[in-house]
C-alpha cells in the first residue's frame, strides 16, 4: 500500500462485492482525501448529508444530521469465521426486507435539520426496533443483548468495534420520530408484502379493542394524592435550582398518607358508614390539594425572576421545570373539579381524567362481564386472513363502532389498493349505512351482525337473527380466517349460504345443530 503524501488523511473501506449473509464486503483499502462535506470528528462522517456551500469561502458547508447508513466498516469483522458472520434465515429475510429504499423516505421528508449531532443510522435504528418488539425487550435489555451477540450486531449493521446506541438515545429517537412515522412505515411494509404476493387481502375482519394504559385503578382520593405528590416534587426541583427559594411552600405528604391509610381501614367494613368515611377523607385531601395548588401558583409566579447566578443550563432547566409545573397545575385543577363533583353526588363526569401520568387515557365500557370498565384507548384494527394488520387507528374516549367502519375501509384501500371479497365485523358495526357502504365498495360477501339483542333460546326465540329482513335458514359451516380467527364472537350473520352463523357455543355443539 502506497502512502501518498498529498492524500494522507483518511482510510476508507469501499465495497467491491457483497454477499447476502455477509454485510461487510471484501475490503479494498485506499488512501483518500477527506471530501468537503465529511465530518472529521465522526467515524465515517455523514454520508447522507445534503451539503450547501455559501458564497463566502470562510463559512463551512452545512450538513444534515440525519444519517441513513454508516458505510464505514471495520477490519475486525473480516477476522470472524464464516459461522459468526452468517445470519439465521429469519434475520436474513428481515434484513433484506428492511434494505428497501422506501423505508428511508419518511425520514427524509420529515427530518432535515442542519443543527445538532449526527443521528443513529436509520438502518440500525429500524433493526434495533425490530429486535425489541420481536422479543419483547426493554431498551436496556435490548442494548445489553445486542452488545453480547455477534449475530445481532451484524444484523443491526454495527461493526465489531462500534458502540451500541445508549438506551436513552433510542427512547428519545422513538419519541422524536413519533407514531405518525411508525404508521407510515407499517403501511409501506404492507405494500411491499402485497407487491411480493405475500398478502392476498381477500378476506377482511374489522374489530375494535381497548389498549389499556399502565395505570392503577383510579379513585378520587388516589388522583388527588398523586396530584399533590407530583406538584410537590416539581416545586422542590425549582427550589433546588435556585428559583423562588423564599416563597413558602408546605408539603402535605404525611397528612395525605394518613388519610389514605384511614380510607383503607374504612373500606374493609363494606358498609354505608365506610362510604361516608371515604367521602369525608376525600374532602379533606381535596382541601389539602387546593392549598398545595395555591402555594405552587405563587412559586410559579415568583420563579420568573431568576438571580444573576442562574444562567446557562440552570436557566434552561428552570424554564423547563416551570413549563412542567404549569401543565401539572392545570391537570390538578381538573382532578379537583372531578373530586368536587363526586363529593356532591355526581357520578357521570364527561371527559374524566383517570391518571396524572397518562392524562389522555379515558374510562371505556364495552359490555364485558369480566371487566366492566377498562382504562386506556380504543383501537380500531383491520386484519386480513393472513393475520396481518393493514390499518389501525387509536382513539381517545369511546367512539361508536358504527362510525369507524368508513375510516377502516378507506385506510385498508389506501394501503392495499384492492377491494376485499369478504368483510366481517362484530355487532357494533351492524348498521344499514355500513351495509350500503360495503355494497357500493364492491364487497362480495358481507358479514354484518344485527345490532338487535338476541332473544333467549329458552323463550322460543331463534338462534339466528335477521339480515336483510329474512331469517337465517342456512346450515352452519366454517368461516375460519374471516370471523374471529378461532375466537367465538357473540353473533355473526353472513349473507351467503356458503358461510356459517357463528354463535357463542362450542364448535361441537354447532355441528350438532
Amino acid at each position: 500500500m502506497k502512502n501518498d503524501g498529498a492524500n494522507p488523511h483518511k482510510i476508507r473501506i469501499s465495497a467491491l462485492c457483497e454477499r447476502p449473509n455477509d454485510r461487510i464486503p471484501d475490503p479494498s483499502i485506499e488512501l483518500m482525501q477527506l471530501p468537503s462535506h465529511t465530518c472529521s470528528t465522526h467515524r465515517g462522517g455523514n454520508p447522507n448529508a445534503a451539503s450547501s456551500r455559501s458564497g463566502s469561502p470562510l463559512l463551512l458547508p452545512r450538513r444534515a444530521m440525519l444519517r441513513l447508513r454508516d458505510p464505514q466498516g471495520s477490519l475486525w469483522d473480516q477476522l470472524l469465521p464464516l459461522q459468526a458472520r452468517t445470519l439465521s434465515a429469519e434475520l436474513t429475510a428481515v434484513d433484506g426486507c428492511l434494505a428497501d429504499e422506501r423505508f428511508f423516505e419518511p425520514y427524509l421528508r420529515r427530518f432535515r435539520t442542519l443543527v445538532g449531532r449526527p443521528t443513529v443510522p436509520v438502518e440500525t435504528y429500524l433493526r434495533l426496533m425490530y429486535l425489541k418488539h420481536r422479543y419483547r425487550l426493554g431498551y436496556e435489555m435490548l442494548v445489553r443483548e445486542v452488545t453480547d451477540s455477534l449475530h445481532w450486531r451484524r444484523f443491526c449493521h454495527l461493526a465489531l468495534d462500534a458502540p451500541v446506541p445508549h438506551p436513552t438515545t433510542l427512547s428519545k429517537l422513538t419519541r422524536k420520530y413519533g407514531p405518525d412515522l411508525v404508521h407510515e412505515l407499517n403501511r409501506l411494509l404492507v405494500q411491499r408484502a402485497t407487491e411480493h404476493k405475500l398478502l392476498r387481502s381477500r378476506k377482511l375482519r374489522i374489530d375494535t379493542t381497548v389498549v389499556q394504559a399502565p395505570i392503577d385503578y383510579p379513585t378520587d382520593i388516589g388522583l388527588l394524592a398523586d396530584s399533590a405528590r407530583v406538584v410537590t416534587r416539581t416545586v422542590r426541583q425549582l427550589h433546588v435550582a435556585g428559583a423562588a427559594v423564599r416563597t413558602v411552600f408546605r408539603s402535605r405528604a404525611r397528612s395525605i398518607k394518613r388519610a389514605l391509610a384511614a380510607v383503607g381501614r374504612s373500606l374493609r367494613m363494606h358498609t354505608d358508614e365506610a362510604k361516608a368515611a371515604v367521602l369525608r377523607q376525600t374532602a379533606q385531601v381535596l382541601r389539602w390539594t387546593r392549598q398545595i395548588s395555591q402555594q405552587a401558583q405563587r412559586v410559579l409566579r415568583n420563579s420568573r425572576h431568576l438571580g444573576p447566578q442562574a444562567q446557562g443550563r440552570t436557566a434552561v432547566l428552570v424554564q423547563r421545570t416551570r413549563v412542567r409545573l404549569r401543565r401539572e397545575l392545570q391537570l390538578t385543577a381538573r382532578v379537583m373539579e372531578q373530586a368536587r363533583l363526586r363529593i356532591r353526588g355526581t357520578t357521570t363526569i364527561p371527559d374524566r381524567i383517570v391518571s396524572m401520568f397518562d392524562p389522555e387515557a379515558r374510562p371505556i365500557r364495552r359490555g364485558k362481564l369480566s371487566v366492566k370498565t377498562e382504562f386506556g384507548y380504543k383501537a380500531l384494527l383491520t386484519e386480513t386472513e393472513e393475520r396481518i394488520i393493514t390499518h389501525y387507528e387509536v382513539h381517545m374516549r369511546n367512539p361508536e363502532d358504527g362510525g369507524l367502519l368508513p375510516a377502516a375501509i378507506a385506510g385498508h384501500m389506501h394501503t392495499v389498493p384492492r377491494t376485499p371479497h369478504v368483510v366481517a365485523t362484530d355487532r357494533g358495526f351492524g348498521t344499514k349505512d355500513n351495509e350500503e357502504l360495503l355494497r357500493k365498495a364492491g364487497v362480495t360477501w358481507i358479514s354484518l351482525p344485527s345490532p338487535e339483542k338476541r332473544r333467549d333460546a329458552s323463550g322460543g326465540g331463534k338462534l339466528g337473527c335477521r339480515f336483510d329482513g329474512h331469517p337465517i335458514t342456512q346450515p352452519f359451516q366454517s368461516l375460519d380466517g374471516v370471523a374471529g380467527h378461532g375466537r367465538l364472537l357473540p353473533l355473526v350473520v353472513v349473507v351467503d349460504p356458503e358461510f356459517f352463523v357463528r354463535h357463542a357455543v362450542p364448535q361441537h355443539e354447532i355441528r350438532d345443530l
